[in-house]
């Protein structure tokens, strides 16, 4: 089955994803190629539980989740996902609640590609052709564009702070640690990227 989606990826998949997400933004192509690469790495069978890690809320979760909603719904697999937004182009693959590997976007693959570079180092997507964008993210050669790397989950001791503080733009309570500044005092992530 996961030969097969590399080699034709299937439109439920995306059709999916572009309900979920909106649009077919470029992430959620990046999501999807994250997955495959996982998947073909793993061999897994129907027993197996997988968890799928996403490091970014950015787009990627969208094209993963999609993945795992075609695969348990046309195959029975039990694969899913979460993430931790630490704003990073990866996702981290468990299986049987074993923590296996990371697989992250090589910058190295990126910089050979204008377009890909644009999108991914400096934002500037708006700068390049959508479908020149969406062309050149399909045409990614998993096998090429991504660095699989050890991980298991350990933190650092003190890494993190679990005080809980209100956001001043939304009055709401989030963890001191993912606030962000802007304009000089610090909010939540939400109030950061949506519009009130």
């Amino acid at each position: 089955m996961f030969e097969e989606m590399i080699r034709k990826f299937p439109r439920e998949i995306i059709d999916d994803a572009t309900r979920l997400h909106g649009h077919l933004a470029p992430g959620l192509i990046i999501g999807f190629k994250l997955a495959l690469l996982a998947l073909k790495e793993l061999r897994i069978d129907k027993d197996d539980t997988i968890m799928f890690t996403s490091e970014t809320t950015r787009c990627i979760p969208d094209g993963v989740q999609a993945m795992c909603r075609y695969l348990l719904v046309n195959g029975g697999y039990h694969v899913y996902l979460r993430t931790y937004d630490i704003g990073k182009l990866a996702i981290q693959v468990s299986k049987n609640h074993e923590d296996l590997f990371r697989i992250i976007l090589d910058n190295e693959y990126i910089k050979k590609n204008p377009t890909l570079n644009a999108w991914a180092n400096m934002g500037g997507c708006e700068t390049v052709e959508a479908k020149k964008l969406e062309d050149a993210l399909w045409a990614i050669d998993i096998d090429k564009a991504f660095l699989k790397k050890p991980f298991k989950k350990m933190l650092e001791p003190g890494a993190v702070d679990k005080a809980i503080v209100t956001c001043p733009g939304c009055g709401e309570q989030t963890a001191k640690m993912t606030m962000v500044e802007k304009d000089g005092k610090l909010l939540c992530k939400s109030c950061i990227i949506f519009k009130k």
